[in-house]
């Protein structure tokens, strides 16, 4: 059984909120820029994606990706 964005998003806020607390806002966006590149490497890796010389393509890919994945609804953008 899939787990439901609704739970990821309130988890992803929580430690969002947590850390913004403990460390601030510089060092959060470090995180989350390292946490970002550590992700789209493994779903690059998996094959999940197929990167695009474009980077609006790649951008639609990722959220092709994230809409397989029932973590993003339907992608309107043509």
């Amino acid at each position: 059984m899939p787990v439901d964005p609704t739970f990821l998003d309130m988890v992803n806020y929580g430690i969002c909120y947590v850390l913004n607390e403990r460390y601030g806002k510089k060092e959060c966006e470090d995180i989350f820029r390292e946490v970002g590149k550590i992700c789209y490497g493994r779903v690059k890796e998996r094959g999940l994606i197929r990167p695009k010389e474009d980077p609006m393509e790649t951008l639609i890919e990722i959220a092709k990706f994230l809409e397989r994945m029932g973590y993003m609804e339907k992608n309107t953008h043509k």
